[in-house]
């Protein structure tokens, strides 16, 4: 018994390890942004639409393609039969940042998406164990790292706007809480773009 839920525990670990490694990698577009905005808006256009073609073959034929083949590595359990929208809500969340919003707000919301709902998600389901019902699922574990994180994305990015960090932090935390899905992935940069902006970044 203890060996079969060590092994799942490993096996959910290598999942979310994938997944987050992929959510966090969104970071990088900043890097991409300050070099070129329209660079960065074709990549991701790009990869998007290969995806989603890759994807509907997959669900349509059955075959697997290379990008099918790595997102299959971070799949859960129930997303084997539907197309996993992790990674165009992501695409689409980074490029509102950046065509929305000025690009130091812009960098503080792909920060806050980045690390503050990927850590939450990775905490959360390897060690989270206080899951009280007002988190429909959720733990505190999840939802302190999001927290910690954001804040202190937020505050090197700000250079130091403490009341900027700390709203922020919150309004992510809960964000991330609820039940979005995927969705969180455009609500998290578009929000922190928003509260960012009204704060003159």
């Amino acid at each position: 018994m203890q060996n079969h839920q060590q092994k799942e525990f490993w096996e959910t670990a290598r999942q979310e390890l994938m997944r987050k490694v992929i959510h966090m990698g969104s970071i990088l577009s900043i890097f991409v942004a300050k070099y070129s905005l329209p660079l960065l808006i074709s990549i991701l256009v790009f990869v998007t639409l290969v995806y989603i073609f890759a994807e509907s073959l997959r669900l349509i034929r059955g075959g697997k393609s290379l990008i099918t083949q790595i997102v299959a590595l971070t799949k859960r359990g129930n997303e084997e039969d539907r197309p996993a929208l992790g990674p165009i809500t992501l695409s689409i969340g980074v490029m509102c940042a950046f065509i929305f919003f000025p690009p130091v707000a812009a960098r503080i919301a792909v920060a806050a998406l980045a690390f503050g709902d990927g850590l939450a998600s990775l905490v959360g389901r390897l060690f989270g164990k206080t899951r009280p019902a007002f988190l429909q699922g959720k733990s505190v574990e999840g939802s302190l790292s999001c927290f910690v994180a954001v804040f202190v994305t937020t505050w090197i990015f700000s250079k130091g706007h403490l009341p900027l960090s700390v709203i922020i932090a919150i309004v992510v935390t809960v964000v991330e809480a609820l039940p979005l899905k995927s969705f969180d992935n455009i609500a998290i940069p578009i929000i922190v773009g928003m509260i960012s902006y009204r704060f003159g970044f």
